[in-house]
Parts: C-alpha cells; structure tokens; sequence
C-alpha cells in the first residue's frame, strides 16, 4: 500500500513535533536553572536572593510589619533589617563558624529577645548576650554547656529573661539573664542531645 506524498508530509512533520518538544524542555530546565535560582544544587554555581527580593517577601508575608535577622557570615555577625533590607555588621563581635562540616558545629547560633533590642549568641565556648552596637556581656553558670553544637534561646516569664538551652547533665536549664547564678530546671529527663 503505498500512500500519498501529502500524508507522509503530515506524519514526518507529526513525528519532528514530538522531537521539539523535548529540546524546548530541556532549554526552559537550562532557564530555570541559571536564571531562577536552581543552581544552588551545584557547588560551583551559588545563588541567592537579593536583600530586597528578601524584604519584598518578608513584606508580604509579614503585612508590611517590622522585622530583622542576626546571622552569621564569620568571623562576623551581620543583621539584616527586614523592613529596609539594609545589612549590617555587629561591630567589635568575632565567631566562628564556617559552611564546612568540621566547622559548622562553632556557628554562633544567634537568638533575639522578644523585644529585639538583644540577642544571644555562643562563641568560644561562652554565651553572650549582645546589642546591634556590639556592647556585648558574657553569661556564664558551672552547669551551663556552652560547647560546640549548643544552641542558647531566650526566653521571657513574668517580665524576667532566661536564656534556655542545655546543662552539662544533659537537661535543659533556664539561667537568668539579670543574674545567672539563678537557674531552674526547664526539663530533666537527662537524655537532651545537642544537635
């Protein structure tokens, strides 16, 4: 049976149809890869959002309200002002820390106060309560473990601060930020792991 030249025509341009399709699909992965943000997957490529593609985001998901983040680029602390996307350093403050996995566990691990005005954070195997001026004081009571991998919150109750975080027995402890020879025992099972 022999067909027509008119539908061997419609069958090759049929069959070259589905060949485009998986080039263009390849070409729009290749887009979104480099232009989107996907290449944060490879090593060799890093992307990461602007501090105003961050406000415009923190902006609508916040309702316009205000808000700010202490993070670490060591040896420095950096804070990133939500509302107007401005960065900066936290001065005469130096930590550890870096993107590697032997040093990832010295991250300072900053947590702000529920007023924002302080924040605590971990260096050297002590636990500093800061200001974004960089005034800066250290909290320290024997059965705090300050080592690395500990993470250190605040925590307020009645008007007074704490700082929660772990004990050398393994429990959690709230220490006093006025005076920390106070201390209570937040948990005390004894099998609080750091992380």
């Amino acid at each position: 049976m022999v067909e027509c030249p008119m539908v061997i025509r419609k069958k090759i341009f049929f069959l070259a149809g589905f060949a485009v399709v998986p080039v263009l699909l390849v070409l729009f992965l290749l887009y979104m890869y480099y232009y989107n943000g996907f290449a944060g997957s490879d090593p060799g490529i890093t992307a990461k959002p602007s501090p105003v593609t961050t406000v415009n985001g923190w902006s609508a998901l916040s309702g316009n309200r205000k808000g700010k983040v202490v993070f670490a680029r060591p040896p420095k602390l950096f804070i990133l002002d939500l509302t107007t996307g401005l960065e900066k350093e936290v001065p005469r403050v130096t930590v550890a820390g870096a993107p590697n996995r032997r040093r990832r566990g010295k991250s300072p691990r900053p947590s702000w106060s529920p007023e924002g005005d302080q924040f605590v954070y971990r260096y050297d195997n002590n636990i500093y309560v800061c200001d974004e001026r960089g005034n800066k004081r250290i909290i320290a009571n024997e059965k705090m473990d300050c080592s690395d991998e500990t993470r250190w919150s605040w925590y307020r109750k009645n008007d007074t601060d704490w700082l929660a975080g772990p004990a050398k027995n393994r429990n959690v402890i709230l220490v006093k930020v006025s005076d920390p020879s106070v201390v209570k025992t937040a948990y005390g099972g004894g099998d609080v792991e750091k992380h």
